[in-house]
């Protein structure tokens, strides 16, 4: 597998560095409008792992079906901007890359990460010729943070393992502001679940590091050179059948629970609470909006 990375900003080199020092692929490609920012940010992570994965500038000419497209270019949210404000100025960069890999014919796996993810991997799915293929990073980074806090938090650490925890605690919805915890021992924090990005973006201008974490570990989830298994909540295209209640628009892609292994994405059904049925119901109302 090769990993290909349209954006080479701030988010684009964070997954491409995650990548290359875990030599997750065989090789990395970063593509960006700034080509000589993609030539330089390629060249110092290559220096990086002194020369065990190839990593270069170019385009999507090569791109196989057994390859990923990872999109992260994109305008970047401020602090007080919520993810769903920035959908129409990252929708024509979208309609872009979908049209270049429509003329292509191929058909390879395409990752969005561009917010808002939801919104765009929605519109991606409609954009492209081949769609099965096109999942967001959705809610998973909200999953990381959760889990963060909830071994951080001193109470919460007496009501059990650490280990039952990371197995059994997800977010679904939106990635952004009406996230929803499924687990209702640890609702408490949603507040800080749902505000943690913008204070990271107003401190330091954006998130990078944790996204690159999930970008990463889905990649050697899907890589046909590994044989690690990831179960994680991903931006997918929802049913009633799979979440268990009325959808207010077709093709919407929502966080939900999915299992990720070599070259295949699986959702898997999960009962919710009434809270978090409520919560997700008015989620997935929000997304339906921008949709």
């Amino acid at each position: 597998m090769k990993a290909y990375i349209y954006g080479s900003g701030n988010v684009g080199a964070t997954c491409a560095y995650y990548i290359a020092s875990g030599r997750l692929v065989e090789k990395i490609v970063l593509i960006d409008i700034d080509q000589k920012l993609a030539h330089a940010t390629s060249q110092d992570i290559f220096h990086s792992t002194q020369g065990d994965v190839k990593v270069s500038a170019g385009d999507i000419s090569e791109l196989t079906d057994e390859d990923i497209l990872i999109i992260t270019a994109g305008a970047a949210g401020s602090g007080s901007q919520s993810r769903l404000e920035l959908a129409e100025t990252n929708k024509r960069i979208i309609d872009n890359i979908t049209q270049q890999i429509n003329q292509t014919g191929k058909n390879p796996w395409m990752m969005i990460v561009t917010n808002p993810v939801d919104v765009l991997t929605s519109y991606a799915y409609e954009k492209l010729n081949f769609k099965e293929k096109v999942f967001g990073t959705g809610t998973a980074l909200e999953t990381y943070r959760l889990r963060a806090l909830v071994t951080k938090d001193a109470e919460t650490k007496q009501t059990g393992g650490t280990e039952t925890r990371a197995e059994e605690t997800f977010v679904v919805g939106e990635h952004g502001d009406s996230a929803v915890i499924t687990n209702d021992n640890f609702a408490k924090f949603t507040q800080e679940l749902r505000t943690s990005a913008y204070e990271i973006i107003s401190g330091r201008g954006a998130t990078s590091y944790g996204i690159a974490s999930v970008v990463g570990d889905i990649i050697s989830a899907l890589s046909l050179q590994n044989t690690y298994e990831l179960t994680i909540p991903l931006s997918i295209k929802v049913s009633e059948s799979l979440i268990k209640q009325e959808i207010p628009k077709q093709n919407i892609f929502s966080g939900w629970p999915a299992k990720v292994s070599v070259d295949k994405i699986s959702p898997i059904e999960m009962p919710l609470s009434d809270r978090a049925t409520q919560e997700l119901k008015i989620s997935l109302g929000i997304l339906a909006e921008h949709v």
